[in-house]
């Protein structure tokens, strides 16, 4: 008897447990934006964007828009992912009645490193050619049989 009702007052409280749960999360407010290209001010489309306290993700559509629905109120950080722009972390207050918030996102510059291999020193920015003539690469078979030998070799100039 005593562990019937033992049992019946665990299951009740883990019901209770769980709509409080459900209660709280139905408070949260929903955190949309818009993202957009820093330098022209076109939409972001495609980018992950995400609210790091809540490891929450979504991506933007094509619009550039995206949307966290029942995300509680208070301060968060959201970071935006994408290809060929720097990330960008950005502190947001979310609340009740707050309307979307604009992103702008920095194109990423990269730089690629230049490799010259020849038997002359030449300057980092000089061509690798003569502006009058092509170059080619040796074939890949040639490649294979002259690994051993200099790489200054390797480089054909195209008449």
């Amino acid at each position: 008897m005593v562990v019937r009702t033992l049992v019946r007052a665990c299951a009740v409280f883990i019901v209770v447990l769980v709509m409080a749960s459900q209660a709280a999360a139905q408070n949260g407010v929903p955190l949309s934006g818009r993202l957009l290209n820093s330098l022209n001010a076109t939409p972001l489309g495609g980018a992950t964007v995400q609210i790091d306290e809540l490891r929450r993700q979504t991506m933007s559509g094509a619009d550039g828009m995206f949307t966290f629905d029942n995300v509680p109120p208070g301060t968060y950080h959201v970071s935006v992912l994408a290809q060929g722009f720097s990330t960008r972390r950005t502190e947001v207050q979310v609340a009740a009645g707050m309307a979307p918030i604009e992103l702008q996102v920095d194109f990423d510059l990269h730089f690629e490193e230049v490799v010259s291999v020849s038997g002359d020193a030449r300057s980092q920015f000089d061509t690798s050619c003569p502006s009058n003539s092509r170059c080619r690469l040796a074939p890949r078979s040639r490649v294979n049989r002259a690994s051993r030998r200099e790489a200054s070799v390797l480089l054909q100039r195209v008449r």
